[in-house]
């Protein structure tokens, strides 16, 4: 299955002036990528096996399931969230990029690409409206990040 959207960053009346900057987004963007508690509903704890200037790999513990993701980036561009199939899950990609249609108007745009067999071809709306709230969570995480400048 592939499905994207886009959902606005940058709500002008919600902001703080200056502090919707496209590298304060790209550095909460990375914040999510490093510090993935409080993007992650029901995760219990996390660990990065492998870190350099492109990349990273973790374990997200979610207590019944563990799950093993790869991270990469190029900054500034986008960011891709890539889960290594298990037993547990089929594996996925989603891919985040940071957009800027007009002068600081940002958008991050939301790709997915899952494996579904033909049993879980019947879930895909539910799939896709889960996705799309917690992107809009997400969202909303980075803005109150970058409100408050804790990033």
């Amino acid at each position: 299955m592939e499905f994207e959207h886009r959902i606005q960053v940058t709500l002008l009346e919600q902001t703080l002036p200056g502090s919707f900057k496209k590298e304060n987004i790209w550095a909460a963007l990375m914040h999510r990528a490093h510090s993935p508690k409080p993007f992650l509903p029901g995760l219990e704890n996390y660990s990065i096996r492998t870190l350099n200037q492109e990349m990273l790999e973790r374990t997200l513990d979610f207590g019944s399931a563990q799950i093993e993701d790869t991270v990469q980036w190029v900054e500034l561009e986008w960011v891709r969230f890539t889960i290594k199939p298990s037993e547990q899950q089929a594996g996925g990609i989603l891919t985040i990029r940071l957009e800027e249609p007009t002068s600081g108007d940002f958008f991050l745009h939301f790709h997915y690409t899952l494996p579904l067999s033909q049993e879980d071809e019947a879930f895909a709306g539910y799939l896709k409206s889960a996705y799309v709230q917690t992107d809009t969570d997400t969202v909303n995480i980075i803005q109150k990040l970058l409100n408050t400048l804790a990033i």
